[in-house]
């Protein structure tokens, strides 16, 4: 699998929310791409493991959060929900699964968390396969 390197994501400890995309274990970077962080992958293979983890200076284990993913047009196409939320097990997601939800070898990704009630859609930016 190719990885496309670009802007890096600082950790909880320098700012206080930040998220890191792995496939197989190895840390895809964001270009911003007009003004969209995106993120490039080659091709996700069925085997393939996507993983999405979220950082903070405040976590939260007993809270709960979300991970939502649309299509180019916001449609919602799924939502996973995991407890914790910048401590404990990252969103992992089978990469059959995950390029199934794709339009156009694009989808957009959304977090959530709900430490007082949920919060906004936060976006984290654009996944993008080549083929």
């Amino acid at each position: 699998v190719s990885v496309y390197a670009g802007n890096l994501h600082s950790r909880a400890d320098s700012i206080p929310d930040s998220w890191s995309v792995t496939y197989n274990g190895k840390e895809i970077l964001s270009y911003t791409m007009d003004g969209i962080p995106t993120y490039l992958f080659d091709s996700i293979s069925d085997n393939g493991v996507i993983t999405i983890d979220y950082y903070t200076q405040y976590p939260c284990a007993k809270c709960q959060c979300r991970l939502q993913f649309r299509d180019e047009n916001g449609i919602i196409l799924a939502t996973v929900q995991k407890d914790g939320f910048g401590t404990g097990e990252p969103f992992r997601l089978p990469g059959k699964q995950f390029r199934e939800l794709m339009h156009n070898h694009k989808l957009n990704l959304f977090f959530s968390a709900n430490p007082d009630g949920w919060g906004t859609w936060v976006f984290l930016g654009l996944v993008k396969t080549m083929k």
